[in-house]
């Protein structure tokens, strides 16, 4: 239970955790009954007051990918998501989108708008304000992508995204994008 874990670590009053090598058993959310393992190469919690760091590089199980890195920097009380203030950049290397996609959709509808098939690096940071995203921005390399929701088969998607609030509504903006043999593609949408 996430609730129960955030109320633990909000009473720990300060310092540093380091961990150096170890693995980790997961439940597998997508109903498997073999645990995801995920090898820990280093990982870091340190709490200064209500200024949380926390960053960590692992080595993921091979239906997921290669690695993965962490980084989140948040301030405000975990027990109470609407005051957290921060930003958080997540690196994924030699993903396997059927595994990620597996993994996300019991936990997040969203998942369902994932590649079933293909792979490749994604980069997302994101930065958020009393528990509300207040832009993200990415880049990504992949190849061999295919969704079920649009129905659509793109061979090689590589570009740099920037997603941030104007006023009363949010832009889209994504720049260099090479989509299958069209290259330097640039997109913008706005919505509300």
């Amino acid at each position: 239970d996430t609730s129960t874990a955030a109320r633990i670590l909000q009473r720990w009053r300060g310092g540093h955790i380091d961990i150096e090598g170890g693995v980790v058993h997961l439940p597998d959310p997508a109903g498997s009954t073999t645990p995801l393992t995920v090898a820990i190469r280093h990982a870091a919690v340190r709490r200064s007051d209500d200024e949380w760091s926390v960053f960590g590089l692992v080595f993921l199980p091979e239906r997921l990918g290669r690695t993965a890195r962490v980084a989140l920097r948040v301030n405000g009380e975990l027990a109470r998501p609407q005051t957290l203030s921060g930003s958080m950049q997540v690196e994924g290397h030699a993903l396997s989108f059927s595994g990620v996609r597996d993994f996300l959709a019991p936990a997040d509808p969203l998942g369902v708008y994932l590649p079933r098939e293909g792979g490749g690096d994604v980069g997302v940071n994101i930065d958020f304000s009393r528990g509300h995203l207040t832009r993200a921005s990415g880049d990504l390399r992949t190849t061999g992508l295919v969704f079920d929701t649009p129905q659509m088969r793109l061979e090689r998607l590589r570009g740099a995204w920037h997603l941030t609030r104007r006023a009363d509504h949010w832009r889209l903006q994504a720049d260099s994008v090479s989509i299958g043999q069209m290259d330097h593609v640039r997109l913008a949408a706005s919505f509300s």
